[in-house]
């Protein structure tokens, strides 16, 4: 790992898979550190030889490109987030990835400001022919829940199956498929709704919401707010509202 630091401000960036690790803040004498990790990076917990890096070293952010997809042979999510990412020499953070997407190099850029509680980055596409979907894959770590807000959305919908289908491994309490306008009354596979714009929606689950970018749109955000005081667990049939 390769520590990077200002004043307030800190992280690790893993070269193998691009990630962002450890980020963490200085606030009014508290160390606030908001990206998760999976428990099996740090646990010594041996991998399966396959494993993909992107699953393997599991943690904090990482580039996406294309996001949730394969490109020229490369495991899910892409070579940016399986790939080594060579960190150039000079006073800026800037790192290229070692291999090429639709034949363009992919160059990954951070930068920290003294006193500023944000990483900056970009990601440049040096060439290459094509359209590829890209995207940043944030892990936060949320111990009292959390508020999701989100650009303006087409629709959200499940995909053709549930993410878990042996309750000996797991389970999924949305239904599936489905599709809705209202990201705060999503149907649940036992009735009534959850709402995605809070987090979580239950307790113990495992699902995937795909949330469609309005037309128009260039670009799609997403925020979160941790509040407090923790977020209820229970699902409803109605819609849930917090402050």
């Amino acid at each position: 790992m390769i520590p990077v630091s200002a004043e307030g401000i800190s992280f690790n960036f893993v070269a193998d898979g691009g990630f962002i690790r450890d980020f963490t803040v200085q606030d009014q004498g508290r160390a606030v550190s908001v990206l998760h990790t999976a428990p099996w990076v740090t646990s010594g917990e041996a991998m399966a030889a396959d494993t993909p890096v992107h699953l393997a070293q599991l943690a904090g952010d990482f580039f996406c490109a294309p996001f949730a997809g394969t490109a020229e042979g490369s495991p899910m999510h892409g070579w940016t987030a399986n790939g080594l990412w060579q960190v150039q020499p000079g006073p800026a953070f800037r790192a290229v990835l070692d291999h090429t997407l639709n034949g363009a190099t992919v160059v990954k850029e951070l930068g920290l400001t003294e006193g500023h509680p944000f990483l900056y980055q970009r990601h440049i596409f040096i060439g290459g022919t094509g359209d590829v979907p890209a995207a940043n894959h944030a892990m936060l770590t949320l111990p009292n829940g959390g508020l999701i807000r989100f650009s303006p959305k087409r629709w959200f919908e499940t995909s053709p199956r549930p993410q878990e289908t042996d309750p000996a491994r797991g389970r999924s309490v949305f239904a599936y498929p489905v599709r809705t306008t209202d990201p705060s009354h999503l149907p649940l596979a036992a009735g009534g709704f959850g709402d995605v714009t809070t987090y979580p929606v239950a307790d113990r689950h495992e699902d995937f919401v795909v949330a469609v970018e309005s037309p128009g749109h260039s670009l799609g955000w997403t925020a979160v707010t941790r509040p407090q005081k923790a977020i209820s667990t229970s699902p409803s049939a109605t819609p849930k509202n917090f402050p």
